[in-house]
């Protein structure tokens, strides 16, 4: 597989002012003991299967490093407020962000250089090449990689047996190219009435999912000429895209009635047996299952569809920053806490105690557990490890839910510059499409393609 390379401070006091003393980062108690704030820590009223299991994490860390205080922190990262958080000393000293996002916190100064502790502890080496460059700025070490997904198509079982096109084991008969998934999605209409196909379109979301679409009918979004960005998706390849999309729309007529989705509203067709494809995230499944009490069974999972660029599927994922005046002696402390939760290097028999908690908890509420389909490390031990700790849990039909991913599936890092405000401008594009059937579709490509190079990419040259 491949993977290509990939405010004001008085202004951000007003937003965040009265948020108390459980925001920012912990400081040295200075008494021989380390406390360190935790962020990303689960409510327990949104997630409380999350909010037990970190309590859990919690008892182990106390009975392990007695000179370390964990304190909990809710924070979460989101693109428009963390710099102003950030400026106003809101932030914790561990946070989660998108792979996206690494450059230009770095850039900006709010996260810690990691390079000598990753060494020590070997992450230089044990991770993949791939996935530390997506944590390496001006040869430094700037984040831990947290988890990694892969987008790939989910398909309605259901669905694909009421429209017949399931193979002489009952497994949903996927399409593997984009031809093929439009006829796909004209038979499930013809037969059941149903959408065949669907897609989220508002918010960030419809940009984030239409990434691998795009790149696998052979669209580029963006190439550094000279030392500058330059956006360049007006391109004959991106009208084709729009035109097949909006082929699926008029000519067609294979998607839900209503374009207008977000990522929740696709949930619920989905689970609710109203469409029957979709791209779709790593735990997109897990999500209609907890939310709709859709089952497991009726959900196949399958690589995407390959076009004139290949079948290009986005990798995506989390990684662990550190605010940068947390010191060495905490970052020797989050980096153990890393390890107790079972997301580091290391993994003891805690460790593995811990992970093989949370399957044992997915399985016992009926979510998917299903062998990974990426690992970030290229240490065979550790992927052992983590295989072994699942396999008693995993309770998906291994013929159905497809991770074993071809050798020919393009792998491609989110885009370098902008990620995050490219999703942003493609959603409304695609809005445009789908609610206007004489939609000029060269002139909006351009329109697009040279408003995000003005409005974005113009102010990182």
């Amino acid at each position: 597989m491949k993977l290509k390379k990939v405010i004001s401070v008085v202004l951000a006091a007003v937003m965040f002012a009265g948020l108390g003393s459980a925001c920012g980062p912990q400081k040295n108690e200075g008494d021989g003991k380390v406390s360190v704030k935790i962020g990303f820590w689960p409510r327990k009223d949104d997630w409380p299967e999350g909010y037990e299991l970190h309590e859990k994490y919690l008892a182990t860390m106390n009975e392990k490093y007695p000179d370390i205080t964990i304190i909990p922190d809710n924070f979460e990262y989101t693109p428009d407020t963390f710099l102003p958080a950030a400026a106003s000393g809101q932030i914790p000293n561990l946070y989660r962000v998108p792979f996206t996002e690494v450059e230009k916190i770095v850039k900006a100064g709010y996260a810690a250089d990691l390079t000598d502790k990753m060494k020590e502890l070997g992450y230089d080496t044990a991770l993949k090449d791939s996935i530390l460059d997506l944590v390496t700025v001006d040869g430094k070490y700037y984040g831990v990689p947290y988890n990694a997904y892969i987008v790939g198509m989910l398909y309605n079982v259901e669905l694909f047996k009421e429209a017949g096109l399931v193979d002489e084991n009952g497994c949903p008969i996927y399409p593997t190219n984009f031809e093929e998934l439009k006829n796909t999605a004209v038979t499930i209409k013809e037969k059941t009435g149903k959408a065949g196909f669907s897609f989220p379109t508002i918010d960030k979301e419809g940009g984030w999912m239409l990434m691998s679409m795009a790149w696998s009918f052979g669209v580029d979004f963006m190439e550094q000429i000279d030392g500058k960005w330059t956006a360049t998706f007006d391109s004959p390849e991106m009208i084709n895209l729009m035109q097949y999309i909006s082929d699926l729309k008029w000519k067609y007529d294979v998607l839900p009635e209503n374009i207008l989705l977000s990522r929740n509203d696709e949930y619920q067709l989905f689970a609710t047996n109203q469409t029957a494809s979709m791209y779709a995230a790593g735990d997109w499944a897990n999500g209609m299952i907890s939310a709709y009490g859709m089952s497991k069974d009726n959900i196949s999972n399958a690589p995407v569809p390959a076009g004139d660029g290949g079948a290009c599927s986005l990798i995506g994922g989390d990684i662990w920053m550190v605010s940068p005046d947390t010191t060495p002696e905490q970052i020797d402390a989050i980096f153990k806490w890393i390890d107790v939760k079972g997301d580091g290097l290391a993994l003891d028999d805690a460790a593995v105690s811990n992970k093989k908690e949370q399957y044992k908890t997915d399985n016992e509420k009926n979510l998917a557990v299903v062998e990974d389909e990426f690992s970030i490390y290229k240490h065979a031990d550790r992927i052992e490890q983590i295989n072994d700790a699942k396999a008693e849990y995993i309770n998906v039909d291994k013929k159905i839910w497809n991770t074993a991913y071809s050798d020919t599936l393009i792998l491609k890092a989110e885009e370098p510059v902008d990620a995050q405000q490219l999703y942003g401008v493609l959603s409304p594009m695609l809005q445009e499409v789908l609610t206007n059937k004489d939609t000029d579709i060269p002139a909006l490509v351009k329109k697009v393609n040279d408003n995000f190079q003005k409005d974005f990419l113009d102010k990182n040259n």
